[in-house]
């Protein structure tokens, strides 16, 4: 899920953050810049050569870690993609709300605010990835990317719409849903590629391969916008919300990659000028 007007969204948030004065200068105006950013704004971070090193913070509520096959995907997901080395930096002091809490932009806001110490500088560009332990206020939604360099996974309902990957007999809930991994891992890298600019959403397509039509004709907003129409492709609208689950006959059937669309769009954005 792509939020695209949360810079607007969290003004009052971010103010507080600049009054407060806890931050050195030069480190508060890291927070700012992602702060006043939208997923795909700061997509030439990630992809050109000013920042040739990547590192991803990743804080989790205890008990709501990144399952550890998913993490490593999306690792490998993302040096292939990106040409350059990534460095997952774990730790698990966020404190949660619960598997049943539907969790607000401005408490995920909040969260990273409080926890989040490592932003783009010096040859590294920072991703944070927050994994809490309970739902979105948007219902259904797995995983969302809220500022440039801001992803959140909802690890309750994840949990909610899989079965675990030891899990040999499942129960009745579980039954017919997929393994975890399979899951988290499609949609690590989906919401990575919002902020990576994907699809029309911050760099440009070098054919088009946007999703025109809405996919879920009953809701207010086009579930297809700003995401590939190619059910091959990771950035495939249904990814990040439990559809994907009823879309896709088995987990290792749920695209996890990039395809040959989104990888032209991300070369043919090295060449940009910053």
């Amino acid at each position: 899920m792509r939020i695209a007007s949360a810079s607007l969204r969290l003004a009052p948030v971010v103010a507080a953050v600049l009054l407060a004065g806890c931050a050195s200068p030069f480190g508060q105006l890291d927070e700012r810049r992602n702060q006043a950013s939208g997923p795909g704004e700061l997509a030439l971070d990630f992809i050109g050569p000013r920042f040739p090193n990547v590192v991803v913070e990743l804080d989790a509520v205890d008990g709501a870690g990144p399952n550890a096959q998913a993490l490593a995907d999306f690792e490998k997901e993302l040096e292939g993609a990106l040409g350059k080395p990534v460095t997952i930096q774990t730790s698990k002091d966020v404190r949660g709300r619960g598997a049943t809490h539907a969790y607000t932009l401005a408490e995920i806001n909040d969260l990273e605010l409080k926890y989040r110490s490592r932003y783009t500088d010096g040859d590294t560009a920072a991703l944070y990835v927050l994994f809490l332990d309970g739902g979105f206020e948007a219902e259904g939604a797995l995983g969302v990317a809220y500022h440039g360099s801001s992803v959140a996974m909802l690890k309750g309902t994840i949990r909610k719409n899989t079965q675990a990957d030891d899990q040999i007999i499942p129960t009745p809930s579980t039954l017919g849903k997929p393994k975890e991994r399979f899951v988290e891992r499609a949609v690590l890298v989906h919401e990575f590629g919002h902020n990576l600019g994907l699809v029309n959403n911050g760099i440009p397509m070098v054919r088009p391969h946007e999703m025109t039509q809405d996919p879920v004709g009953e809701t207010s907003d086009n579930e297809g916008e700003k995401h590939s129409k190619s059910d091959a492709s990771v950035m495939f609208w249904a990814v990040d919300t439990f559809e994907v689950t009823n879309l896709f006959s088995s987990g290792e059937d749920i695209p996890s990659h990039f395809d040959a669309d989104d990888k032209a769009d991300i070369k043919n954005a090295r060449s940009i000028e910053r």
